[in-house]
């Protein structure tokens, strides 16, 4: 992402590609998590190993894979990181008044014990989550910077009933005649189902639909999938942050790793059905497996040479899938000088979202930091602006609301869309998109796997990322390699691989005694 005032050109996010993977099991998990952890910078490093898996980017489905592969035997991994930093789209900074704020992925969703990444986490200690996100708390202004009265904003809501309405109802009238009900985008069924709303509502009533929907997915209700809703987020949301940011998970997995930074992947070479080529800074690198965590932005754009082209199917869901953009403008204070409410918001004559929806850290966290969230198109054309500028239309906008607000002391904008290790923040299920698609995305491809939140079966979420890398982790475990280097299933799980080797070799052993004991 190009650069904020705060933190250089550098994108400010992404995924990268790719990871290599042979099951070599012959060292225990626990000597595994023993060795070294500082990542190296291996800009102009020439290396000749045969890596038994290569994993590329390390973000949350990155250093997932990587961790879960050496935590089943597997040592000889590599990962690849584009940027100076682990992290990915995973990515907070420290701030001059406010503590850590994360500039990508904040939210752990489905935040209730049995979710993997919320048992990380506490009320207290170096992982310690907020209470739940507030989502009916929320301050909402009007254009005038007139306080809307909370009887109107129930009005609308209990008017949009019809709009949710239809969602569920065509959804099942599509479960049973899938021919007469095609796919319709969320603009669609809002136009058609609130066509009679008074026009003094519709300000509010957008407001509605922006929030619960562009907001929450990232995209434009134009694109987004009715028959979809709901498949990628468990709805209603149950939310939490974490105060260190949440890339402090992704720091939990890299100790142990061979983590190679500032090193983009150009190229990946899967035609050799033994072993899979890496192109990296000028290096070339080898592995058996590979596991590519690349975005579905990047993917769309190609950023990595796939040689051959990816299987036509694939491609055609990489291509229909839908990857948005999430943007923060980031304002902080030594003390909060706005309404307690979670959020606040101002009702909406159109659709674009422009400096309409806030997130309070103050009141959700105690940190004095306001944070202008914008989304889809309108994120996309506000990367075009220079951070003053941004920050100048930014304190405009609020003003009309809180005549008063000072300067911030730390302003601090995200630019994901531009970023070329991202190019958006997450995917969506757009119009026409079969929940299979996902599967589709993450299918392997021979020795190379496919891994992050658009290659699972959570899209839209870090606990997909994290998921995704565990699955893939485990089935490269679960292959094992003959003398002529050709892939058979081992057993059911790495240490059982280890065992069967155990045995042969005792076999072996038990044979030369015999033998030798015979021939005297």
């Amino acid at each position: 992402m190009t650069e904020t005032r705060r933190f250089t050109s550098r994108p400010c996010l992404a995924l990268q590609s790719a990871v290599l993977f042979v099951a070599l099991l012959s060292i225990s998990p626990r000597c595994a998590l023993s060795q070294p952890s500082a990542p190296i910078n291996a800009a102009n490093t020439a290396d000749d190993t045969l890596y038994d898996v290569i994993v590329v980017g390390a973000g949350m489905a990155g250093v997932t894979a990587a961790r879960r592969l050496r935590d089943l035997g597997v040592t000889n991994v590599l990962v690849l990181e584009a940027r100076d930093r682990v992290g990915g789209r995973t990515y907070s900074v420290n701030t001059t008044t406010a503590g850590s704020i994360d500039l990508g992925a904040m939210w752990i969703h489905e935040a209730d014990d049995g979710n993997p990444l919320y048992d990380l986490t506490a009320e207290d200690g170096p992982y310690r989550r907020s209470r739940l996100l507030n989502y009916i708390s929320g301050a909402v202004y009007e254009g005038d910077g007139a306080r809307l009265p909370t009887r109107d904003w129930i009005r609308t809501y209990a008017a949009m009933g019809t709009f949710r309405r239809g969602i569920n109802e065509y959804q099942e009238a599509h479960a049973e005649d899938p021919a007469d009900f095609p796919d319709l985008s969320i603009y669609d069924m809002y136009d058609f189902t609130m066509a009679d709303l008074p026009e003094t509502e519709r300000p509010t009533a957008n407001l509605q639909l922006h929030a619960n929907y562009q907001v929450l997915l990232n995209g434009n209700v134009t694109d987004l999938s009715v028959l979809r809703y709901g498949d990628a987020k468990t709805l209603p949301a149950q939310d939490v942050f974490l105060y260190n940011g949440f890339d402090s998970l992704v720091g939990l997995q890299t100790p142990g790793l061979d983590i190679r930074l500032n090193s983009p992947v150009v190229e990946i070479d899967y035609s050799n059905p033994e072993t899979v080529l890496v192109k990296s800074m000028g290096t070339e690198y080898r592995a058996r497996y590979v596991v590519t965590t690349e975005t579905l932005g990047c993917l769309k754009a190609k950023g990595i040479n796939y040689v051959p082209p990816l299987p036509q199917e694939k491609q055609d869901a990489i291509d229909r899938m839908g990857f948005g953009v999430f943007d923060k403008s980031i304002l902080v204070y030594d003390e909060a000088h706005w309404d307690a409410e979670d959020f606040i918001m101002e009702t909406m004559p159109a659709l674009s979202g422009r400096w309409k929806v806030y997130l309070n850290y103050d009141a959700v966290m105690d940190k004095p930091a306001l944070v202008a969230l914008n989304v889809a198109d309108t994120a996309r054309e506000l990367e075009g602006q220079t951070d003053a500028q941004l920050m100048a239309e930014l304190l405009a906008a609020l003003r009309v609301i809180y005549p008063t607000l000072p300067d911030p002391v730390e302003f601090i904008q995200t630019r994901w869309y531009e970023d070329p290790f991202s190019r958006g923040a997450y995917s969506y299920y757009a119009v026409g998109n079969e929940k299979e698609i996902t599967e589709v995305i993450g299918e392997s491809v021979g020795r190379l796997y496919f891994a992050g939140e658009a290659a699972s079966d959570k899209p839209g979420t870090v606990l997909g990322a994290y998921l995704s890398g565990l699955d893939r982790a485990e089935k490269i475990a679960g292959l094992r390699f003959s003398q002529s280097g050709s892939v058979s299933p081992s057993a059911s799980s790495s240490n059982r691989a280890w065992s069967s080797s155990a045995v042969l070799v005792v076999v072996a052993l038990l044979s030369i005694s015999l033998r030798s004991a015979l021939s005297q």
